[in-house]
């Protein structure tokens, strides 16, 4: 197994996205063998490392991405190029989506006070609408969650 997760670095280069993968999974199929609290700090680190440095190297691409005439660059099996991303479009100088807007806002901050009497509850209440007159019925809401593991690096 040291071998092998040694040999990751010397040939990542030349491996493609699928090899990687099975590499992986290779790797882990063995997993009874190996110190999985280890392997999953050192998995922390590196890609904490990974994200950093990509930050860092964000604008030399830019600037290389550039310099080339097509805007492309293409290395050790994996291509580069600019894209938009998050692109974000703002309504605001159009009244009637300001209207809708605000109706939206405003039903959202009621939904959410009916979410806080909702928590609130043990078991199902009915409640008078003084303004309408009408019964309603409200009910604790059902919890579900995902059990995941956090990491935190010191």
């Amino acid at each position: 197994m040291k071998n092998e997760l040694m040999a990751v670095d010397g040939q990542i280069l030349e491996l493609n996205k699928k090899e990687i993968a099975q590499m992986a999974e290779n790797f882990m199929a063995n997993a009874d063998l190996i110190n999985t609290v280890k392997l999953a700090a050192q998995l922390a680190k590196f890609t904490l490392l990974s994200s950093e440095m990509d930050k860092h190297l964000k604008e030399h691409l830019f600037v290389d991405l550039r310099q080339n005439k097509d805007g492309k660059l293409s290395a050790y099996g994996v291509d580069f190029s600019e894209m938009e991303g998050g692109v974000k479009y703002d309504y605001s100088e159009t009244e009637s989506w300001c209207k809708l807007q605000f109706e939206i806002d405003r039903l959202k901050d009621k939904q959410k006070e009916v979410e806080a009497f909702c928590k609130a509850l043990k078991s199902k209440t009915t409640t008078l609408d003084e303004e309408s007159g009408e019964l309603a019925d409200y009910y604790p809401p059902s919890k579900s969650s995902t059990t995941t593991i956090k990491k935190i690096i010191k």
